[in-house]
């Protein structure tokens, strides 16, 4: 970028106008500054070369922007390697990305006096709100959950009809472990996007840690039956209890353990341990895998950071694991550490729990009431979603009636009783917070109104309850939680 001064150079009059006249044409800054950083000129279409001993403090709007410009500096007058790196820097209030070239400039001697540069505007920086990309990772996750959910009960029951059958058709385990892991995984990424701008919903409460592990290696057994034959489990015989959030501490245990299966080799043990150390519960998943990646624990926060270190090292395992687990035991007080095996080769994952003394039963119950058969309506502007729930609950004995518009719904539901209504947000021809609205000011008695629908945030959360929704259910649709619901009303 810079002639040497060995060149020959050309009358300072026409070298001046030929800078101006590119300095019209690019927005470019050309600089000049001593071993200080100050500068001892700088130029663009406007300035006349002269700064007056300014630094990067003086001219740049942030002071952390500035910080990191005088460091890249810095770097270049100690090494005397010329740099050419991009750097956003606001200009008018507006995030601009730019491009810095700099070159260290050295006397007679061959030892660096100072530098010369040019600072080459490129464009408005991506927006740097976090809410952004967590908004958008939203709306992409409601309509993977609309696509996945009729699929996920289509599935749900086929495994049912194969039960009552004694037969089951070619390859629905394979389907079924595959649509639950993608479902996981849509969770996993959406709770941890939630966890960088809100906070978590949690059920902390004593919780029995051998609960945890059942359910865990049942959810894993279905997940991941090939990973079966080589996981230990641990055994606990005496009751544990530790304070947490049960279905998180299962989510974080199913993470960890996904993981596992994705860093090692079908020969190499995957063990799920469970240790008493004090006053605490550690529960820890060791794998004999590949390890961790290279700068691996630099980056337990930053999902994108540990992907591009996976793929430099050639490694295939989600991204999101760990930057998940380490929101969730945050969120939970528990403590959560991550180290590599003997010779870097395997992982440990340890969530360190408090143990607690389990709640106070109550008075002895007389056991579950009979789940009664209802009368339900199911709104839904896909007709696919609509026809499989109605065969899914039809099964327990429930009355189905469908809709596809809000229209409908109304007046199906003003001309019959209903006990329930599984209502879809999003229809064709208004919103369903808008139906509730108008059931809950209209029809009495009111049938109890549950949210069907593919956002789960904490402001959703509070939107279906201020419409008049009694419950909020998160697509994909759990067959088994629907069916709780449904048998507590």
């Amino acid at each position: 970028m810079f002639s040497p001064s060995s060149r020959p150079v050309p009358e300072s009059g026409v070298a001046q106008e030929r800078l101006r006249t590119a300095l019209r044409m690019t927005p470019i800054w050309v600089f000049e500054q001593d071993t200080r950083l100050h500068y001892t000129w700088l130029q663009n279409a406007e300035t006349q070369g002269n700064a007056g001993g300014a630094t990067d403090y003086d001219l740049m709007e942030r002071s952390d922007e500035a910080e990191r410009v005088v460091a890249i500096k810095a770097r270049v007058l100690a090494t005397g390697q010329p740099e050419t790196v991009e750097v956003t820097a606001h200009v008018a209030g507006v995030a601009r990305q730019h491009r810095l070239h700099l070159e260290p400039i050295r006397d007679e001697h061959g030892r660096v006096r100072g530098l010369r540069g040019a600072i080459l505007d490129i464009g408005q920086a991506r927006p740097e709100d976090p809410q952004v990309g967590t908004e958008l990772l939203r709306l992409v996750g409601h309509e993977l959950r609309n696509a996945v959910n009729p699929v996920r009960m289509l599935i749900q029951l086929e495994r049912r009809r194969a039960q009552g059958s004694g037969s089951a058709p070619s390859g629905l385990a394979t389907a079924h472990a595959g649509v639950e892991r993608l479902t996981r995984l849509l969770e996993d990424m959406l709770d941890y996007a939630r966890g960088t701008t809100e906070p978590l919903e949690l059920d902390l409460a004593p919780t029995s840690v051998q609960t945890v592990l059942e359910r865990t290696h049942q959810r894993f057994s279905i997940l991941h039956p090939e990973a079966l034959p080589r996981l230990s489990r641990a055994d606990v015989s005496q009751p544990l209890f530790v304070h947490g959030d049960q279905a998180r501490l299962i989510q974080c245990l199913l993470a960890l353990m996904e993981r596992a299966t994705r860093t090692t080799e079908r020969d190499q043990g995957i063990a799920l341990k469970v240790r008493e150390v004090g006053s605490e519960v550690h529960l820890e998943v060791v794998d004999e895998g590949s390890g961790l990646p290279p700068q691996g624990l630099e980056h337990q926060d930053d999902p994108a950071a540990w992907a591009r270190a996976c793929l430099a090292d050639h490694r295939d395992e989600p991204p999101f694991v760990i930057a998940l687990v380490r929101t969730l035991s945050h969120a939970m007080g528990a403590e959560f550490s991550l180290s590599p095996g003997p010779e870097g080769r395997g992982t440990s994952a340890v969530l360190r729990l408090v143990r607690c003394e389990p709640q106070r039963e109550g008075p002895p119950s007389s056991g579950p009431a009979p789940a009664r058969a209802l009368k339900i309506l199911v709104v839904d502007d896909s007709p696919g979603a609509t026809r499989t729930l109605h065969l899914l609950l039809e099964v327990d004995g429930h009355s189905i009636c469908e809709a596809q518009t809000g229209a409908s719904c109304l007046e199906q539901a003003r001309k019959a009783s209903f006990d329930v209504v599984l209502l879809d947000l999003g229809l064709p021809d208004m919103s369903g917070h808008d139906v509730a609205r108008q059931i809950r000011a209209q029809i009495s008695p009111c049938p109890v109104l549950i949210a069907l629908t593919g956002r789960s945030s904490e402001a959703d959360r509070r939107s279906t309850a201020a419409a008049g929704f009694d419950q909020h259910l998160v697509k994909p649709v759990d067959l088994a939680g629907l069916r709780r619901a449904l048998a507590a009303l």
